[in-house]
């Protein structure tokens, strides 16, 4: 899981250096037609005879790649045109929190006082990301409109996860992600038809090409490749426990190649979000 965490960490650095010379809408296309390209074939291969989907998982597994693939990722790349790679990572680790509470109200998973406590600690942590500090930002309402929108983007994930879960016992986690990337891809080919980015694309500078690559080959299948593999040998808590390191990774990473400054506010706010989020993950689900 360890290298799977930082592949994971580093598409909040090249989704950051990408978005500088492409739209979301063209970073996603590409990181998931060209993960599409790698993931199939192995998933072909391995899960043949399990491919076709029963019609109401189908439903189910649509929704699911609609949140958790084109969703998430879109919302993703169009929140880091306003705001740094560390405030996104931030909100990206309120994802289990966010899940809980959808789990509890969908699912009637646990919800305790313990988790409550929980959610408190990590989610005055986003206010304090999203206000950087200063409170009084709440009366007016005056969020910057990335934080906001990478807030959408955690909600769409933790659907995807609630989603997933609902037919993770029929089907392998890489045919759900293939059938993600590969409704990613679909959906966008038509706006891509009439927006025809061939030039700007092709025109796109070799660090740009590089950050894709990276996000389809490291982040997206490699990464995800890693965590099947963790999450067969030490089950679920254990595997995800290492995403609390994320943001951590994210900081280290943000100072070294994007020059982001890392203020107070993002160390306090750090704690807080990574304290909600560790307890919550101590806390046994029904």
């Amino acid at each position: 899981m360890i290298p799977a965490v930082f592949f994971g960490a580093g598409a909040f650095i090249t989704g950051k250096i990408g978005i500088l010379e492409l739209s979301w809408d063209e970073l996603t296309f590409l990181r998931f037609l060209i993960a599409s390209a790698i993931i199939l074939p192995l998933v072909l291969k391995k899960e043949h005879k399990n491919l076709k989907l029963k019609k109401n998982d189908a439903y189910i597994v649509i929704l699911a790649g609609l949140f958790g693939m084109f969703g998430y990722h879109a919302l993703f790349f169009m929140s880091l045109e306003y705001i740094t790679a560390i405030n996104s990572a931030l909100l990206m680790a309120t994802t289990p929190m966010v899940t809980s509470i959808i789990a509890a109200v969908v699912l009637g998973e646990y919800f305790g006082i313990k988790r409550i406590f929980a959610v408190f600690i990590a989610f005055f942590g986003v206010l304090l990301t999203i206000t950087n500090g200063n409170l009084e930002v709440l009366k007016n309402l005056s969020f910057n409109i990335g934080d906001v929108i990478m807030f959408s983007a955690v909600l769409c994930m933790a659907l995807y996860a609630v989603l997933s879960k609902k037919v993770a016992q029929k089907y392998s986690p890489s045919l759900i992600l293939t059938y993600g990337y590969i409704l990613t891809v679909v959906l966008l080919i038509p706006y891509m038809i009439l927006k025809n980015p061939i030039n700007v694309i092709l025109n796109a500078s070799l660090e740009t090409w590089l950050s894709i690559i990276y996000m389809a080959v490291f982040a997206s299948v490699l990464a995800q490749l890693l965590q099947q593999i963790s999450l067969k040998y030490h089950g679920a808590s254990k595997t995800m426990l290492f995403y609390q390191f994320v943001p951590i990774i994210v900081i280290g990473l943000s100072a070294i190649f994007l020059k982001e400054p890392f203020t107070k506010i993002t160390a306090i706010s750090t704690l807080f979000i990574m304290g909600g989020v560790y307890i919550n993950s101590t806390i046994k689900r029904d």
